[in-house]
């Protein structure tokens, strides 16, 4: 089994396992008398289980943590914003991911067992904690500031392996002598590929650290959340690929940089006046260090990463159907495919400009390269082939919505006229009662907060 956990999932594990406790059902009843007789106790014999042959099969997990910085704000409350919970921030970012730790346990076997079901949970428990604590080191091998050394050794000793069992099989299987220097070559192009890629995957994983370190060090969060994305979308399939996407991000860095000595201060001094002035200098200054570095360590990761997917023999598993799109009100419906382009839509445009944004439905226009897109908070008109933003209409901005026998038609606030003349497969009254749907649905939050 392979576990890939993030941190925002680990903390939302733990939020959902706070349950309310009885104290304070109980603090609401201090005021009030009630009288309770308790059940008369009984006394249970605890049941013996027997096993004649008790088996738990010996199993092996790749385990996956990777630290996200989502959730500092919450976690951390005031540290983040001291010079220790920034130097904090800035090293567990850096070292705080383990990639593919592979966790052996061995079967847990024992002959003619009698127990109860409390001394059984302890003996399985027990077996397991052994187990792990063995463990520790492979976890600690993995970790990617490291250049995870575990999976080196593993890649390593692999093509070692296949540089003298291919000569040999080829020797043994068969008394041709081509099909020795078969088994030769092939032997020698495993391990420079295992090699190749044992070297390159070591070194992507130690500068991809590195970079993620130096992120967190801009203390630019706008800046952050574009490398989060570009480098969890936009993963490198080949060696050229991987070098255009590096150049990109090193370009896009070192630009951010250069702007921020102008942006951070400006928009310093607008909350704060003359104390945020400084502080966006300073920051700017930080930004402009720290931002163009970043994107080296990216660039030279995107690099290794292109390199090691080329050099990598495993099958790439595409997905079979787009995600499922499930509504704000969290419903589980039949899926349904159109709904999970537009959905699919909506999050990849623009580079993820939109992530956010609750998708309700869409319609395409009759020039089939042109969509329109409903969400919770915009009328969006993208290129379909491209997904590329053409015009974005707030909801707030709407003053009335019209479907006629020509189309959509919409007019905002600045009095701003708009007509949507859909294909045959999209209703134009359907679109317009959706889009009135959600004026209306907007209007009654807003009275109630």
């Amino acid at each position: 089994m392979a576990f890939e956990v993030d941190e925002t999932f680990l903390y939302a594990l733990m939020d959902f396992a706070q349950f309310e406790s009885s104290s304070g059902a109980q603090k609401q009843r201090d005021n009030v008398f009630i009288m309770e007789t308790a059940e008369p106790g009984v006394e249970k014999a605890s049941a013996l289980y027997y096993f004649e042959e008790f088996c738990i099969q010996p199993m092996r997990l790749n385990l996956s943590f990777v630290r996200d910085d989502k959730m500092d704000g919450n976690v951390q409350g005031g540290l983040r914003n001291t010079p220790v919970g920034y130097v904090f921030n800035v090293l567990t970012m850096t070292i705080g991911n383990v990639n593919d730790a592979p966790i052996k346990l061995n079967a847990l076997m024992v002959d003619n067992l009698r127990a109860s079901s409390d001394d059984l949970a302890s003996r399985i428990a027990l077996h397991y904690r052994e187990q792990a604590m063995y463990q520790v080191h492979r976890v600690l091998g993995s970790i990617d500031i490291l250049g995870n050394p575990v999976g080196l050794f593993s890649n390593l000793s692999s093509g070692f392996g296949e540089l003298f069992y291919e000569p040999y099989q080829g020797f043994i299987m068969s008394d041709r002598p081509q099909d020795l220097g078969i088994g030769v070559a092939k032997g020698v192009g495993g391990f420079m590929k295992k090699s190749v890629f044992g070297v390159t995957d070591s070194l992507s994983r130690l500068t991809g650290s590195l970079g993620k370190g130096l992120s967190a060090a801009t203390m630019d969060k706008k800046f952050q959340d574009k490398r989060r994305t570009n480098m969890v979308r936009n993963k490198p399939t080949h060696a050229i690929n991987g070098v255009t996407q590096g150049v990109g991000y090193f370009g896009s860095s070192l630009a951010s940089g250069i702007t921020g000595l102008v942006t951070s201060p400006m928009e310093g001094a607008s909350k704060d006046g003359a104390v945020g002035f400084v502080g966006g200098l300073g920051k700017g200054l930080v930004g402009a260090i720290t931002k163009p570095v970043a994107g080296l360590f990216d660039m030279t990761s995107n690099i290794t990463a292109g390199i090691r997917e080329t050099a990598s023999d495993e099958t790439v598993i595409t997905r079979e159907r787009l995600p499922r799109f499930i509504g704000r009100d969290g419903i589980l419906k039949p899926y349904s495919e159109r709904e999970a382009l537009g959905q699919l839509w909506l999050k990849e445009m623009e580079d993820g400009s939109f992530l956010n944004d609750a998708y309700v439905a869409h319609g395409v226009l009759e020039n089939k390269q042109t969509a329109v897109i409903l969400t919770y908070e915009n009328i969006i008109v993208v290129r379909s082939d491209h997904l590329k933003m053409e015009t974005c209409y707030p909801l707030d901005s709407i003053q009335w919505v019209e479907a006629r026998s020509d189309g959509v038609h919409l007019q905002t606030k600045k009095n701003a006229n708009c007509t949507f003349i859909f294909d045959q497969e999209t209703n134009s009254g359907w679109f317009a009662g959706k889009i009135k749907e959600i004026i209306a649905q907007r209007r009654e939050e807003d009275e109630r907060k």
